[in-house]
C-alpha cells in the first residue's frame, strides 16, 4: 500500500457538521476503523478520512500557520495509518486522543524540517496581530502553559506578549499603553514569538505510535 486512497488536504475536506461527535459510540466506530484500515480497507480509510479531515486539518493549521504546511501534515499523518506506520495502543488512550496527538506530532516534525531547511514561514508578519502567533504557539506546544512559557523571554519580550496573550492588546493598544513606538512593539514581539517557537519545537517530543 504505497498510497493513500484519497489527498488529504484542504480541497477535498467533508463539511464541517461530517466532524464526529465526542461519544462512546464514536469511539467505538474510530477503533473499528483503524482495525479495518490496518487490514487494508479501502472503504474505512475514506470513512475515517470524511469524519476527521476537517477537525484535524483546523489543528494543523492552528499549529503550522500555514495552508500548504497544513495540508501536507494532514496527508503524512492520515498516509502513515493507512501504511501501518503509525497504530494506536488502546492502553495508550482513546482512539481520538491518540489521532490528535498523532497529527500534532507530524505538523510539527514538518515544522522542524523546514526550520532546518531555511523555509518554515514567519509565526508572525508585520502586519500581523500578536495575538494571533501566541495562539498558534499555544496550539504547538501542548503541556506546558503559554504563561509558563513567556517567563523564559527578556524583560520587554515578557511585557508585550503577556499584554497581548492575557489582556488580548493589539500592537496599536500596547504602543500606546506601554508608550512605545509601533515599529518597536512589531519587532519584539516578532523577536519573541520566534524564541517562543524555537524553545517549543526544541522541547516537543514524540509520543509513543
Amino acid at each position: 500500500m504505497d498510497a493513500a486512497p484519497k489527498h488529504a488536504g484542504p480541497e477535498n475536506a467533508a463539511p464541517e457538521h461530517a466532524a464526529p461527535e465526542h461519544a462512546a459510540s464514536e469511539s467505538t466506530e474510530l477503533s473499528a476503523l483503524f482495525w479495518l484500515i490496518a487490514a487494508g480497507d479501502h472503504v474505512a480509510f475514506a470513512r475515517l478520512y470524511e469524519n476527521w479531515s476537517p477537525l484535524l486539518y483546523a489543528l494543523s493549521l492552528r499549529i503550522t500557520g500555514d495552508p500548504r504546511l497544513a495540508s501536507e501534515a494532514l496527508h503524512a499523518a492520515l498516509l502513515q495509518i493507512w501504511r501501518g506506520q503509525a497504530s494506536h495502543n488502546p492502553a495508550h488512550g482513546t482512539p481520538e486522543g491518540w489521532l490528535v496527538t498523532h497529527l500534532r506530532t507530524r505538523a510539527i516534525e514538518l515544522m522542524r524540517q523546514r526550520q532546518r531547511e531555511g523555509q518554515l514561514p514567519e509565526i508572525f508578519s508585520r502586519n500581523a496581530d500578536v495575538a494571533a502567533g501566541l495562539t498558534r504557539l499555544a496550539a504547538l506546544q501542548g503541556g506546558e502553559s503559554m504563561a509558563a512559557a513567556l517567563t523564559k523571554l527578556d524583560r520587554p519580550g515578557q511585557e508585550i506578549l503577556t499584554l497581548a496573550y492575557l489582556d488580548g492588546l493589539r500592537p496599536a493598544e500596547l504602543a500606546q499603553k506601554l508608550r512605545l513606538p509601533i515599529g518597536t512593539i512589531r519587532d519584539t514581539a516578532r523577536r519573541s514569538l520566534e524564541t517562543l517557537r524555537t524553545s517549543i519545537l526544541a522541547s516537543s517530543t514524540e509520543p509513543a505510535s
